[in-house]
């Protein structure tokens, strides 16, 4: 077929014709590289929002969790026997903030570190805004 089809063109006609389905080979191949990175960025974008979505949903969680462990196995007991002051209350975040660190996964706690910076420079601010809203939850919607 190929010689059939280079003695009826022409030797250089067919070379011609060699070149200009090859150039389009090229093209048609980098438009698909391009599409195969643009759609490999769009999943890469999708996964890295979706896997910051589910470590701050695991945040919360794990936020709402050491709070209550800490009221339930610290806070109560110091209050109910008069003891709670400025240093229990020290005391207890710090061990809020080290269940949070215990609880959350090692890989929520990698995707929330390189959103916003060190456990520890934002661990504090978490557990006390957390414990903030519950106990406006308590007063607002007593149980």
């Amino acid at each position: 077929m190929i010689e059939w089809l280079m003695d009826t063109l022409g030797a250089g006609l067919f070379d011609g014709l060699a070149s200009l389905i090859s150039l389009g080979l090229v093209a048609v191949l980098g438009f698909v590289a391009r599409w195969i990175k643009a759609l490999g960025d769009d999943i890469k974008n999708k996964t890295v929002r979706e896997g910051f979505y589910f470590a701050i949903s695991e945040l919360h969680s794990v936020l709402t969790q050491a709070v209550k462990i800490v009221e339930e196995t610290f806070v109560k007991k110091r209050k109910e026997n008069g003891e709670w002051n400025e240093d229990t209350q020290a005391q207890a975040l710090q061990l809020a903030i080290t269940k949070v660190r215990k609880m959350l996964s090692k890989q929520s706690l990698k995707i929330l570190e390189r959103f916003l910076g060190k456990f520890e420079d934002w661990a504090e601010d978490m557990v006390e805004g957390k414990n903030i809203e519950m106990k406006d939850a308590k007063k607002n919607y007593p149980q």
